[in-house]
C-alpha cells in the first residue's frame, strides 16, 4: 500500500514538475528525530525543491504540515518555509488509514547549488510573552544532497570505550548480589545508581535530560532525580531509595521503568530506534525492545521488559457505580483477575524468573486488582442525587471485601511494584475504615460559646440562638448516632449555624484561641490513639485483616508527618514513643524518628548549590528583598488551576504590598502556550515563568516534589522558609511567615 501511494504521489507530481537538476531516492541522513515523518525523495529544480515525505502513524490517527514547516541549510537558521503541497492541504488534518501510512510531496522554493544537506521540520510556538524566536521541531538532520549516500542512516553502536565507562561503573557497585523479597535488610536506606548510554542519541535532537520519580512511600517524601545526558549519550543518576523496586521514570518525554536497588548499580543500554517507534505507537508504552542492562540487577531488568506486566485496561468508576451493580462489578473484577493469574502462570510455565519480577508480576496484578475494588464503594460518596439510582442504591455485598484477603498483606515484597503506592494509598481511605476517623475525645471548654458571649463579650444571646446552640451539641454528643448520622441529622440545621458563625465570627476567632484551640492541643494526641484503637478493630472486624501486618503498620506510619503538624514538639515526641512501642518493625520506627526530625525542623536553609539552584536563583534572586510565595502548577493540573482560582481575590488584596509576592512557575510542555497566555490573562497572574521541561525538572530535584501543585516560600534573604506551604491555608499561615523570616534577617 506504501509504495502504490508513493507511485501515485510522483506521478502526479511528474506531470507539473519544472526541469530538474537532481532526484535523490533514500536521501541519507545524519539524525531522525521523529518516528513517524520520514523523507523518501527529494527533488531539485531551478524553481522548487520537493521533499516526499511518508508518515507512518497509527491508524485513524492525524497529521499535518503547517505554513511553518521549512528545510534549511544544516546548521544554519536559512530557513525556506512550504509554499504548497500535494496529497493534503497546507494546515489542515491529514488522517491516516487502516495501515497508519500516508505520503505528501512538500513544495519549498529552489535551495542554492551550494547547500550540502538538509534539515527539515516545523516551527511549533513562540517560546515566551517576550521573545519573538519560536520553538522547532526538525524531524530529519543532516539529509545528503549527494545522491552518493542514498541509503547511508547513522549506525547505532556502543564505542569501546562507552562499553569500558559502563563496565567500570558496574564493578565498582556495593552490592553485587540481588536482594531477595524476603531479605531481612529489604527495608534499608541508600542510594541506587544507573548509568547507561543511548546509542543513536545526538544532542541535536532536542533533550539534554530525563526524570526518575522515586518516593519514600513510609514518610511521603519525593525524591525527583535528573538524570543528565552528557553530549556523548551517556547519562547517570543517584536515586535515594529505602527499599529494592521499580522506579518510574521520563526520558526523551517517553516513560520508562527501573529496576533498582539501594547500593547496587545499574547500567543500561538504550537504542533511539526504540524511541522513535516510540514516537509513532503513542497509544501504547514505549517498549523498549533493543534495551540491554548490566551488573547485578541486570536478569531481573531483563525479565520486566521481556515480559512486561501486563496492565488491567483503566477502570472508570466514577462511571461505573451508576451502570454496573456492586455484586456485578466484582464479579467482573474477579475474572479479569483469573485471567491475569493464569496468563501469568502460563508465563511461568515458558520462562524462568527472577524471584524479583515474579512477585512484581503477580503482586501487580492482585493490587491493581484490589484498587479498583477499593475504589468502587469510595466513588459513590461523590455521586449526586441527579446522578443517584437504583443501582447506586444497592448495598455491597457482605462479601464485597474478601478480595483483600488475597493480598500478602505481611509480604514487604509488596513494596517492589510501582502499584504499591496507590494501593497503600486506598486502602488507608477505604470506606469501611473510615468511621475510625471520626472518633475523637470528647472535650468540655472551660466555657460554653453562650457564657463567653454574656460573660466577656457582654453580648445578651437571643433565646432561639442558645436552643440551636444546644441542638448542635446534642447532635454531636450523642453516642448512639453514627459519625454519618450526625452529619444527616446537622445538615438540617446548618444554614443557620452558618448564619449564626458569620454574626459572631470576631467573637468566634477570639473563644476558639482562648478556649478551643489550647484543649484540643492538649488532647490531640489521645484522640489519635483513639482512631486508631477504632480502625484497628474495622480493620479487624470488617476486612478481617491483622492489624500487625507490615502493609497496616506502614499506614500508621504515613500518617504520623500530618499528626506531628498538629501536635507541639514535647506533645509529639509523646505521641511518637506512644506509636513506636506498637511498632514491630525497626525500620518504620526509625523512618517515623526521620519524620518527626523534619516536622520540627524549624530553620530555614540556604539552598545546596548545583545547577537546579542556579536555574531557581536566576528567577527569583530579581525579588531580594521580599518574601517570595513559589506556585510550581500547570495549566493540565486541575487542583493547580483551582488553587490558582481560588486565591485571585487575595492576589488581589495584597497586589502591591511591601513585604511579599507571589510567582508561578511552569514548563512549557505541561502548560501549552495558548492555554498558558488566556489563564495568566484570565487570572491575572504577575511574575509568571515559563520554562523549558528539563529546567523545570531540576526544579524538582531542588524542592523534592513529584507532584503538582507544589508551593515553596523563600525569605528575603534567599533561604527557603517552607519547602511544602499550604497555600490553601495562607491568610492563617502569613503570619507564622512574617514571624519566622523576622527572625532569620
Amino acid at each position: 500500500m506504501k509504495k502504490l501511494i508513493l507511485a501515485a504521489l510522483m506521478l502526479a507530481a511528474a506531470g507539473t514538475l519544472a526541469a530538474k537538476d537532481k532526484i535523490i531516492d533514500s536521501p541519507g541522513y545524519e539524525v531522525q528525530n521523529s518516528g513517524i515523518d520520514h523523507v523518501t525523495r527529494i527533488e531539485l529544480g531551478k524553481k522548487e525543491t520537493r521533499l516526499y515525505v511518508t508518515t507512518t502513524f497509527m491508524p485513524n490517527w492525524w497529521n499535518s504540515f503547517d505554513k511553518t514547516t521549512f528545510i534549511q541549510e544544516s546548521g544554519t537558521k536559512n530557513r525556506l518555509y512550504i509554499k504548497d503541497m500535494i496529497g493534503g492541504e497546507i494546515g489542515e488534518w491529514i488522517f491516516t488509514p487502516a495501515s497508519g501510512d500516508t505520503s505528501v510531496v512538500l513544495i519549498f522554493p529552489p535551495l542554492d547549488k551550494s547547500v550540502k544537506k538538509i534539515d527539515f521540520g516545523m516551527e511549533l510556538e513562540q517560546k515566551d510573552v517576550d521573545s519573538s524566536s519560536n520553538v522547532e521541531k526538525i524531524d530529519v538532520f543532516g539529509i545528503s544532497l549527494d545522491p552518493k549516500e542514498s541509503g547511508k542512516t547513522p549506525r547505532h553502536i556502543v564505542p569501546e570505550e562507552i562499553k569500558a565507562w559502563l563496565e567500570a561503573e558496574v564493578a565498582r557497585s556495593d552490592r553485587q548480589v540481588p536482594t531477595a523479597p524476603d531479605a531481612p535488610d529489604f527495608l534499608r536506606n541508600g542510594k541506587a545508581r544507573l548509568v547507561g548510554y543511548i546509542k543513536g542519541y545526538d544532542p541535536r535532537i532536542g533533550f539534554s535530560s530525563g526524570i526518575l520519580y522515586a518516593k519514600n512511600e513510609i514518610t511521603h517524601e519525593d525524591f525527583p532525580c535528573v538524570i543528565e545526558l552528557l553530549p556523548d549519550g551517556r547519562f547517570t543518576a543517584d536515586v535515594p531509595m529505602n527499599h529494592p523496586g521499580e522506579v518510574f521514570g521520563y526520558l526523551a518525554n517517553r516513560s520508562t521503568t527501573f529496576y533498582l536497588e539501594p547500593g547496587a548499580t545499574t547500567a543500561v543500554i538504550l537504542d533511539w530506534n526504540d524511541f522513535l517507534l516510540a514516537d509513532r505507537y503513542r497509544d501504547r508504552e514505549g517498549e523498549f525492545k533493543n534495551t540491554v542492562f548490566l551488573g547485578p540487577l541486570a536478569q531481573i531488568n531483563d525479565d520486566l521488559k521481556q515480559y512486561p506486566v501486563r496492565y488491567r485496561k483503566w477502570v472508570n468508576t466514577h462511571e461505573a457505580v451508576k451502570t454496573i451493580a456492586p455484586a456485578d462489578f466484582k464479579k467482573q473484577q474477579d475474572s479479569l483477575l483469573t485471567q491475569e493469574l493464569a496468563a501469568l502462570k502460563a508465563e511461568t510455565e515458558q520462562h524462568a524468573f527472577t524471584p524479583q519480577a515474579l512477585s512484581i508480576k503477580k503482586n501487580c496484578a492482585l493490587m491493581r486488582h484490589a484498587t479498583y475494588l477499593l475504589e468502587y464503594p469510595s466513588s459513590r460518596e461523590y455521586i449526586s442525587s441527579d446522578e443517584a439510582n437504583d443501582i447506586t442504591r444497592t448495598p455491597l455485598p457482605e462479601d464485597y471485601y474478601d478480595f483483600l484477603q488475597l493480598i500478602p498483606m505481611n509480604d514487604q515484597a509488596l513494596m517492589l511494584s510501582t502499584d504499591f503506592s496507590m494501593f497503600i494509598n486506598r486502602l488507608e481511605y477505604c470506606k469501611p475504615l473510615q468511621p475510625g476517623y471520626a472518633q475523637s475525645t470528647v472535650l468540655t471548654p472551660a466555657k460554653t460559646f453562650t457564657q463567653y458571649l454574656e460573660e466577656e463579650e457582654k453580648i445578651t444571646v437571643p433565646e432561639d440562638e442558645k436552643a440551636l446552640l444546644r441542638q448542635v451539641r446534642e447532635i454531636f454528643e450523642n453516642e448512639e448516632l453514627s459519625m454519618e448520622q450526625k452529619m444527616e441529622s446537622y445538615k438540617e440545621v446548618e444554614p443557620l449555624v452558618i448564619a449564626f458563625n458569620e454574626k459572631y465570627k470576631l467573637e468566634t476567632e477570639n473563644y476558639a484561641k482562648i478556649y478551643v484551640e489550647p484543649l484540643f492541643a492538649a488532647n490531640r494526641s489521645s484522640s489519635f490513639q483513639k482512631q486508631w484503637e477504632a480502625k484497628d478493630s474495622l480493620l479487624a472486624n470488617k476486612l478481617h485483616l491483622s492489624a500487625d501486618a507490615l502493609a497496616w503498620q506502614i499506614v500508621k506510619a504515613r500518617a504520623l508527618g500530618f499528626q506531628f503538624q498538629q501536635l507541639d514538639k514535647a506533645g509529639a515526641r509523646e505521641y511518637l514513643t506512644e506509636f513506636k512501642a506498637g511498632i514491630s518493625n525497626p525500620f518504620l520506627a526509625r523512618e517515623a524518628e526521620q519524620m518527626f526530625e523534619m516536622t520540627y525542623a524549624e530553620a530555614p536553609y540556604v539552598l545546596p548549590e548545583g545547577k537546579g539552584a542556579d536555574i531557581f536563583r536566576s528567577i527569583a534572586d530579581r525579588f531580594r528583598g521580599k518574601i517570595v510565595f513559589v506556585d510550581f502548577w500547570a495549566t493540565t493540573c486541575g487542583p493547580c488551576v483551582a488553587g490558582i482560582q481560588q486565591m485571585k481575590e487575595t492576589r488581589a488584596r495584597y497586589k502591591g504590598n511591601d513585604y511579599f509576592v507571589f510567582i508561578f512557575i511552569t514548563d512549557d510542555r505541561s502548560s501549552p502556550k495558548e492555554r498558558y497566555d488566556e489563564f495568566v490573562a484570565e487570572q491575572e497572574l504577575e511574575h509568571t515563568f515559563r520554562i523549558t521541561e528539563g529546567d523545570h525538572n531540576y526544579l524538582r530535584e531542588l524542592f523534592r516534589f513529584n507532584g503538582i501543585p507544589h508551593y515553596i516560600v523563600i525569605g528575603r534573604n534567599g533561604e527557603v522558609l517552607e519547602n511544602n506551604f499550604r497555600m490553601y491555608n495562607f491568610e492563617y499561615e502569613l503570619p507564622k511567615i512574617l514571624e519566622k523570616d523576622s527572625e532569620s534577617n
